[in-house]
């Protein structure tokens, strides 16, 4: 992805003190260290390019940690926003439920977006599909998202599985590429980072 042209955002989705702490209910994920290292090293490329850097939060108002207020609701420290960086709100899997984001990235005139965060299988899995349903090109680094390990599957397998799945993903004039986190890189949008 080296020679990466098109106008291109990172999207941070979930990457919240109660899903990577550890201290809230869910435990650690097994790669969170590594997630959170790819994380912050394509948030610096990004930010060298100007390129529009989305977070977003996920919101269960019955459930404590993920509600407002609340530490566990917090994007994790090492991570943050910077100030000129929007924060978005959720309370279903795809990102692209809350109706500002498209409108934000299409106002800046992002034509691809890297999809990073929690949970590999749920909320990374159905922003990529609302990306790609959306005619957003997907660039998903295989090393920076992250879960749990389940009764039938590890962490590990889960995410081998996701980026198989996701990677031979196609919509009507967009796709997915996946990709390590060191082959990522950003193209600037008209507007982006003003």
């Amino acid at each position: 992805m080296s020679d990466q042209t098109n106008p291109t955002a990172l999207i941070v989705v979930d990457v919240q003190r109660a899903l990577t702490d550890g201290d809230y209910g869910d435990p650690k994920p097994e790669n969170r260290e590594a997630m959170l290292a790819n994380i912050q090293s394509l948030l610096g490329k990004a930010r060298d390019a100007g390129a529009q850097v989305v977070y977003i939060q996920h919101r269960e108002d019955a459930y404590p940690p993920m509600s407002p207020g609340h530490p566990g609701f917090d994007i994790e420290p090492s991570i943050a926003p910077g100030d000129d960086e929007p924060s978005f709100q959720k309370t279903v899997g795809n990102s692209f439920s809350n109706p500002e984001l498209e409108p934000l990235l299409r106002g800046k005139g992002v034509t691809d977006l890297v999809v990073v965060g929690m949970q590999t299988e749920n909320c990374v899995t159905a922003t990529t599909h609302g990306a790609i349903e959306l005619g957003f090109n997907v660039i998903l680094p295989v090393d920076a998202h992250a879960t749990y390990d389940t009764d039938e599957e590890t962490a590990q397998e889960i995410i081998a599985r996701t980026n198989s799945t996701l990677g031979a993903l196609t919509g009507a004039d967009s796709k997915v590429i996946t990709v390590p986190s060191a082959e990522v890189a950003f193209a600037h949008a008209a507007g982006a980072g003003e």
